[in-house]
């Protein structure tokens, strides 16, 4: 068992948390730094597989910012825009096996979106900020290290 903050979480769940993830579950995004991601619902199904369904999601806050335009190192121009972001909490049950009491424990992050697009895209922009923001603070019990470290770092663990 691994020692968590308040308690452990037992192997099984290690195991669920920390397995690689299927290439085709695996999406690149259309960029020039072929950046890898999860979709949402790949996460939600580990987190439902390691928790038994007993996981929440909650949003703790948000907000929009205007950004302004600038041109990348390659001269590719970025028009000025609004971002909307968000700060997430996940939290989870662990169990502590010397007294069987369960302890809550929390990751949280930060996740964005830019608000750009037809009137249904804009309309998303939270939904996808917090989606990212659920995703960033899975990979911090472990989820996806195939798809969030470098190859070298991942397979020395």
């Amino acid at each position: 068992m691994a020692k968590n903050q308040l308690g452990y979480l037992n192997d099984e769940q290690i195991s669920i948390l920390k397995a690689p993830i299927a290439d085709e579950l695996i999406e690149v995004l259309p960029d020039d730094n072929n950046n890898k991601y999860i979709n949402h619902n790949v996460v939600t199904d580990i987190l439902n597989r390691a928790f038994c369904h007993a996981w929440n999601w909650q949003i703790i806050d948000k907000g929009i910012e205007k950004t302004f335009a600038y041109v990348d190192k390659k001269g590719k121009e970025f028009p000025a825009g609004y971002y909307v972001w968000i700060l997430g909490r996940l939290t989870y049950p662990v169990k502590d096996p010397a007294t069987g009491s369960i302890n809550w424990c929390y990751k949280e992050q930060f996740g964005g979106r830019m608000v750009v697009g037809n009137s249904k895209v804009q309309s998303q922009a939270y939904k996808s900020a917090s989606s990212d923001a659920l995703k960033k603070a899975a990979s911090l019990l472990g989820i996806a290290p195939n798809v969030y470290m470098k190859k070298n770092i991942y397979e020395t663990l």
